[in-house]
């Protein structure tokens, strides 16, 4: 079942002029699925615009209609924690007081199967060389699972740190040689969104985020299966190109 299904089953009418007033400036794939993930992070934004209030409301706290993994609801929510360090300094995020909402949900032969629906919400607490931030996260996800794993979700997230409201909505593929997350950023009327994709390389899997303001690029970020910085880091800001480059989180000169 779509986001948009749902709400019009929960008689949360969309206004057409609402559903149509800002599509999320996404970028164009030519991958089929790629592209139908992009829309539907599209549509659940378009949702949340019709009916902020109620979006991130599920009606009634639902139970699991049988017994999922805590690893699993980690990769449907998105709130596994991290710790790391950098050039001698500690750096992460952690999660606490998470509350998961099942909406939609079936299971096969004991394991979750199918479309499902969620809401949560979180606290999340991130440190680094300088900064403390706390936020409180609330996510709705649309995710299809096949045989005990994640094959795509998108979700849309309120995250509200020190007063401050942001909207993000994405899509993402864990599988695949294309784009595996795409998310637009709406705050202090800015767009920004990033793309991120596994890449190949000598040490391993890594995963790389470009991040766009508009369609202007402005940050490329390559991090090992761990997210330790790794490879070739890239920033444009101000149009002043710098490239930086680590291997497991260590600084090394850059080849070429």
């Amino acid at each position: 079942m779509s986001v948009v299904n749902y709400l019009a089953a929960c008689g949360l009418a969309l206004s057409a002029v609402a559903v149509q007033a800002q599509p999320l400036q996404l970028p164009q794939v030519e991958d089929a699925a790629q592209a139908a993930l992009l829309q539907e992070a599209n549509t659940q934004y378009q949702g949340y615009l019709a009916a902020p209030d109620n979006y991130f409301h599920a009606e009634a706290a639902g139970r699991w209609p049988c017994a999922v993994p805590a690893k699993l609801v980690q990769d449907l929510t998105g709130t596994s924690d991290y710790a790391g360090r950098q050039g001698g300094k500690a750096f992460g995020h952690k999660f606490s007081k998470v509350a998961v909402h099942p909406v939609v949900a079936e299971c096969r032969g004991g394991k979750l199967d199918g479309v499902v629906e969620l809401v949560y919400e979180a606290t999340r607490q991130a440190w680094g060389p300088g900064f403390k931030a706390r936020s409180q996260e609330t996510g709705r996800v649309v995710a299809t699972i096949k045989d005990g794993r994640v094959i795509h979700r998108t979700e849309l997230r309120r995250s509200v740190n020190g007063g401050d409201v942001s909207v993000a909505s994405s899509a993402e593929t864990p599988a695949g040689a294309f784009i595996t997350s795409a998310t637009t950023l709406v705050a202090g009327g800015a767009q920004k969104f990033f793309l991120k994709r596994p890449v190949a390389g000598a040490g391993g899997p890594r995963q790389e985020k470009s991040y766009y303001e508009g369609t202007r690029l402005v940050t490329v970020e390559q991090a090992d299966a761990r997210g330790r910085p790794d490879g070739r880091n890239t920033s444009n800001k101000g149009g002043a190109e710098k490239s930086t480059c680590f291997r497991h989180g260590k600084e090394i000169a850059c080849a070429g």
